[in-house]
This record gives structure tokens, C-alpha cells and sequence, in this order.
């Protein structure tokens, strides 16, 4: 049927539309994104960008919108919320394109970068794919022979092949045999401390070749990446944390009661025997106290995959 749409800040600039959930993303001039629900004509309306925005895609259940100063939005496609706002690079996103079944984004800009954000990780740092010497007006990924193909300012386009490239198959958890594929560890790691977050992942990731570690900031977010990995087996989770605490984290996912596989590991300052005993009546697998040296996470990973027999 023919409908009117009406948005607001002036001129429409761009549009998007995501033929799996019938939305509509219009763009104004004045950077106000209005999104349309095509179905009950609902319309939401958000300004977020400071700079003029340059691209948007819908990728799986998120939306992503960039601007002329390098940032990068992440947006709940289902209401329309955002998520995060991430800075690639100093200058303007000019393309954005999904990638590896819509777990990724790749991103061209018109300094001659490319690079690369995980979805379903947005603590990762975006990767650096290449820095060329054009500015790069588009980008395109074909899924089924895993190539990229960039066109640039000047009129070229470049081919590259992405499939066996180890630093992005490792950056998205795909460099791994077939053999040991079947085995990967899911790890969430929750900390609002970054150092923390690092100190663990790297010595996981060190250790044990098949893990595969997600970092959250917070128990919220911590929440949304374990609904996105559900078959996670074990959770570093910060006992104090602002937002929500680990504690609350714990009680919502054993109200879930969808995820009896997972092995939580509290990271605490608190050692006493009183804080020790609430834990694990809460349903712990185990407690490291802080400070802990990279042997004790070591030390727990290992009596943890022993026990599921993933070792």
C-alpha cells in the first residue's frame, strides 16, 4: 500500500531498509535517525551523532549507524536503543557492511582505513585490517567465498580474500582447526576494571588455544552477551561492580534456569570466610581474591574443564 512517512529535522539524507524485521531508517539533516516499524507504522526517533552520519546498516538483531568523525553506533534494532558508540578512526566512515553471518561489521572510511568490529564482542578493540594509500569510498563481503571488495575514491577496486587471513579469523574466533572448532570454550569475562579484564583474558587465551573470551564492563552487559552465546561454559564475574552487581548477575542467571552448564568464577576483594560461604551457597563454581596471579586462573580453568571434560 502506498504510505506517507513523516520525519522531522529537515531533509532526508539517507535511507535503510531491513527486509527481515520491515523497519525503515531515515536520516535528516539535523542527524535525527527517525526508524519506521513497517508493520504497525510505529516510528521511533533518536539523535545521537555530533557529526553529519555517513552510513547505516541493519545486521542481525542490531543496527549500526557511523559519521564523518570515525564513530561508530550500535543500536538495538528491536527498540531502538543504543548500545555503544565506538571510534575507529580519526576522519569519515564511508561504507559499513555485514560479515561472518552478520557477527561482524566491516568499515571503510576515507582516510584509506579498514577495518573490523565483532558483534557479539564489542569490548574487542575494532581490528585493523589495512591502512591503503586511496581513500575508500564502499566496502562488500560475499559470504560464500569469504572476499572482500573495496572500491576507492579514485576508482579502483581491490579484491581481497579473506578466508586463512589468521589475524581476522583469530580476532572472530575462526582460526581454529576443524577438530578443535567443535571443542572451543565460550569465556565471558566481567570486570568494570579493563586492566582486570585483560589480565584474565590474556592469560586464558595464553593457556588454553580452543578458549574463546568475550569482555563485559558491567553485569549488564554481561547479560547480553551470554543471551548471544548461550552455550558459554564459564564466567569470570566481578563481585563488585557498579550498574549491577555481580551478586544480582548470579541471581539472574540461576532465575533463568536455561544455563545449568555454566561455571561462574567470582573475582572478589572480599576474602573473608562469611563472603566465601554466601557465594558459593549462591551456586559458585569457585572464588579467586584479589590481587591474583595469572597461575590461579590457570590453576581454576583447569580443575573447571576437567570437571565438564572438555580438557
Amino acid at each position: 500500500r502506498n504510505q506517507e512517512l513523516q520525519v522531522s529535522g529537515g531533509t532526508v539524507v539517507q535511507v535503510e531498509f531491513d527486509e527481515t524485521s520491515h523497519k525503515l531508517a531515515v536520516v535528516s539533516q539535523n542527524r535525527t535517525i527517525t526508524l519506521f516499524d513497517m508493520d504497525d507504522e510505529a516510528k521511533t526517533e533518536q539523535t545521537l551523532h555530533k557529526a553529519p552520519i555517513t552510513a547505516l546498516l541493519f545486521s542481525g538483531k542490531f543496527f549500526l549507524s557511523a559519521d564523518a568523525e570515525g564513530m561508530l553506533a550500535i543500536w538495538r534494532k528491536e527498540n531502538f536503543s543504543p548500545i555503544r558508540v565506538i571510534p575507529i578512526d580519526k576522519g569519515e566512515i564511508s561504507s559499513l557492511a555485514s560479515c561472518y553471518g552478520g557477527n561482524g561489521v566491516l568499515i571503510s572510511m576515507k582516510t584509506g582505513q579498514l577495518a573490523l568490529v565483532d558483534l557479539r564482542n564489542f569490548e574487542q578493540k575494532p581490528l585493523s585490517i589495512d591502512k591503503l594509500g586511496d581513500g575508500l569510498s564502499g566496502v562488500a563481503f560475499d559470504e560464500a567465498t569469504k572476499q572482500m571488495v573495496v572500491s576507492t575514491i579514485g576508482g579502483n577496486l581491490l579484491f581481497f580474500e579473506l578466508e586463512g587471513d589468521k589475524p581476522i579469523e583469530n580476532y572472530m574466533g575462526l582460526g581454529l582447526s576443524n577438530a578443535s572448532r567443535q571443542k572451543v570454550i565460550k569465556v565471558i569475562i566481567v570486570d568494570d576494571s579493563i586492566t582486570m579484564r585483560r589480565v584474565i583474558g590474556a592469560a586464558l587465551t595464553a593457556d588454553f588455544p580452543t578458549i574463546v573470551a568475550y569482555e563485559a564492563s558491567n553485569g549488564e552487559e554481561a547479560l547480553r552477551l551470554l543471551e548471544a552465546n548461550p552455550e558459554t561454559t564459564v564466567m569470570f564475574l566481578d563481585w563488585n561492580m557498579p550498574t549491577m552487581s555481580g551478586e544480582v548477575v548470579v541471581a539472574r542467571i540461576k532465575d533463568a534456569k536455561i544455563y545449568p552448564h555454566l561455571n561462574i568464577i567470582m573475582a572478589t576483594t572480599e576474602g573473608g570466610q562469611d563472603k566465601v560461604v554466601q557465594m558459593l551457597k549462591m551456586g559458585v563454581a569457585g572464588y579467586l581474591v584479589k590481587p591474583f596471579r595469572k597461575e590461579a586462573i590457570s590453576k581454576i580453568m583447569n580443575k573447571l574443564l576437567e570437571r565438564v571434560g572438555k580438557k
